[in-house]
């Protein structure tokens, strides 16, 4: 998923001798799905042609990859002494931004249903005329 964003973000220093303040805009992209060497094959019935298989929950496999395309100071300082530290923390804002609006835009669900019919086409190819019973552990 490619998101653009916007975090605000205050360091909660002195007003206009340390407290930076800034919006910081990004772009970043969340990569969701499964791990491969979870999936497990539970049993082959050759004489119903039936093949049973469990597959892991997506989940979000990486940290979201967050690029700044800007930052826009939103208040004067005089002595903002931990500027660096203020925007890691804010680029780690921008990543539990991104994770939350995974959720709310259903991705996970996504790669869910994804990863389920790329299961099910891979064993349909090796075994065409096999039923395929997916579920999912929890």
């Amino acid at each position: 998923m490619n998101l653009e964003g916007m975090v605000q973000y205050d360091d909660q220093g002195i007003p206009v001798l340390t407290n930076g303040k800034f919006n910081l805009y990004y772009t970043a992209t969340v990569r969701a799905g499964i791990d491969v060497t979870d999936i497990k094959i539970n049993s082959i019935d050759n004489e119903n042609r039936i093949i049973k298989v469990t597959i892991p929950k997506a989940k979000v496999l990486d940290t979201p990859n967050v690029k700044v395309k800007k930052t826009e100071n939103t208040s004067f300082v005089l002595f903002d002494l931990d500027q660096k530290e203020d925007y890691t923390k804010a680029v780690e804002d921008a990543e539990e931004n991104c994770l939350q609006r995974v959720e709310l835009n259903s991705l996970l669900e996504l790669a869910d249903t994804q990863s389920e019919s790329l299961i099910r086409g891979i064993l349909n190819t090796g075994f065409p005329d096999y039923e395929i019973q997916v579920t999912k552990t929890k």
